[in-house]
């Protein structure tokens, strides 16, 4: 699948589930969130987390928000400072804060689970479609232009950047703003889940949510 397809099709599927089987039975009662995010490089992400770290979630992004044009700043330092990027200008301004797009609650980890693996399996299917559309218009208009290779990468490379320094930020070790961590009451803003990709998301693309969405 190339990059514009990928940037047509719209997901990369994140979960701490790889099904509904692989509930563990001491999480199985508790309340989770299935969350739409989309990240600084564009790309869309669904993540099942508990309730308690959906909120953390919640926290993480509201800081990365507030401190994220200064991790951009540092960010493109490094970059124009790295020998390796020479040639290649710092991707800038196609990044954006990370955002909560969508949020569903489930009474149970396995109700989140099973709602997810009907997720990951349309869009597997949506993505196929997409991919076989892309294979006729190519055949009917031609070889299409060739494209930069390095600018996805570059993308991911400085989305990765400016996300290490938002980290930074946020904790303390690269500066001042750690003290947000404690303005927020000393909450704990990390969120975790295991992440298995399958693609990347046009701006705004959404998923069918059911009952309960916001």
């Amino acid at each position: 699948m190339n990059h514009s397809t990928r940037w047509l099709v719209g997901v990369v599927v994140v979960g701490m589930l790889a099904g509904a089987g692989f509930v563990r039975a001491e999480g199985a009662a508790s309340a989770c969130y299935i969350v739409k995010i989309i990240g600084s490089d564009r790309k869309a992400t669904l993540e099942i987390l508990p309730e308690a770290e959906f909120k953390a979630l919640e926290k993480t992004i509201k800081l990365e928000q507030k401190y994220f044009s200064k991790a951009v700043s540092l960010a493109a330092k490094d970059w124009r400072e790295d020998k390796l990027n020479k040639g290649a200008p710092f991707p800038g301004a196609m990044l954006k804060p990370r955002t909560i797009m969508t949020s569903q609650k489930f009474p149970t980890m396995e109700k989140g689970g099973e709602q997810m693996t009907k997720l990951e399996n349309m869009e597997a299917k949506k993505a196929e479609r997409l991919t076989e559309q892309e294979k006729k218009n190519t055949t009917k208009k031609g070889a299409s232009s060739p494209k930069d290779p390095k600018k996805g990468g570059d993308l991911s490379l400085a989305a990765d950047l400016v996300k290490a320094k938002l980290d930074a930020l946020i904790s303390g070790t690269g500066g001042e703003p750690g003290a947000a961590v404690q303005a927020e009451g000393g909450a704990k803003v990390e969120a975790g889940g295991a992440k298995v990709e399958a693609g990347a998301a046009k701006p705004g693309a959404d998923v069918k949510k059911g009952k309960g969405a916001k």
